[in-house]
């Protein structure tokens, strides 16, 4: 949502049954939410034409993944409609080994306006967790991305 409004009270939603596009994009801008167990969260419109846009008629197989859980939809990045169950498919189903190879040609974070320099942390996290790197190799990973994102910037200040 854009726009904010400062108000000294906590917003709560309240969630029973399904909540998509416009209505999850407001329980999401609520500082609580609450939802009963038969509750069901979708990805907003532009989530989801992004990952139709990206993945095609695979688009199926990350939607699953992101209603796993909650987090799996959690955004990478402010400047990407990208999501964090991108991550599990690209190396899951795609053979995704690398940071780079996942921001530049499984989700084009790596195209956005901070060329992925704000996910990268956490791509390589999660990437870290699903093959086994170690801390140093995660950092190995971040550092390659961050030193082949370099060569395509334009304007340091």
């Amino acid at each position: 949502m854009s726009g904010s409004i400062e108000i000294w009270k906590p917003i709560i939603a309240a969630i029973n049954g399904v909540c998509v596009g416009g209505g999850l994009e407001l329980a999401q801008a609520c500082d609580i939410r609450i939802l009963v167990d038969n509750a069901r969260l979708g990805l907003p419109e532009p989530k989801r034409g992004y990952l139709y846009s990206v993945y095609g008629s695979r688009t199926v197989e990350v939607l699953a993944l992101a209603s796993k859980n909650e987090i799996s939809k959690r955004p990478l990045c402010p400047h990407s409609p990208a999501i964090l169950a991108q991550i599990e498919h690209a190396v899951t189903e795609e053979s995704a080994l690398t940071v780079a190879d996942f921001m530049l040609r499984r989700s084009m974070i790596g195209l956005s306006q901070c060329q992925g320099r704000d996910a990268v942390d956490t791509v390589a996290k999660e990437m870290g967790l699903l093959l086994g790197w170690t801390e140093a190799q995660q950092k190995q990973q971040i550092d390659e991305y961050l030193k082949l994102a370099s060569l395509g910037r334009q304007d340091w200040n």
